[in-house]
Formats: C-alpha cells, structure tokens, sequence
C-alpha cells in the first residue's frame, strides 16, 4: 500500500527539471532532487532542481556536509517544507 502522505507528481517533477540548479543556477534541464527521498516517504513536491555535477556532489558528500560546503539551505528553494 502505499503512503497516502506521499505526493508523486510527474508535472512537478518535469517542471523542476526546466528549472535552473537551485545550487549554482546552471540553466535547464537539470535533475529533480528529492530532499526527503522517496524511499522515505517522500514525497515529489519535495524536489528541487539541481544540475548533474551539484546533485552527485550532494549524495558523494552527504545533506549536511553539502550544505556547509556550499553555504546553502537546501529546504530554502523547496516549495514544500516539511
């Protein structure tokens, strides 16, 4: 069954990939990132775009280290705060 909590929006997710990297602004197209992963529970509206290189170097250093890294607030650039 799945968590009737979770939101799955392909119309959101193929917006956020139009959108430039909420990390460095490198232009579209870019990959959604879920900050609450789906395996999570996370839901699709918790997605914000970040360009290749940014959302590897997100899962190579782990959220914390990434956003100290970058002097970044992820859940900043994300619709849905959680």
């Amino acid at each position: 069954m799945s968590d009737p909590h979770r939101v799955t929006d392909e119309g959101f997710l193929e917006y956020t990939r139009q959108q430039k990297c909420a990390v460095c602004l490198s232009p579209a197209p870019n990959d959604p990132h879920h900050l609450t992963s789906r395996g999570a529970g996370g839901s699709d509206l918790t997605a914000i775009p970040m360009c290749r290189d940014c959302h590897r170097c997100y899962h190579d250093l782990g959220h914390n280290a990434f956003q100290n890294h970058r002097s970044i607030d992820l859940w900043k650039h994300c619709i849905l705060s959680t």
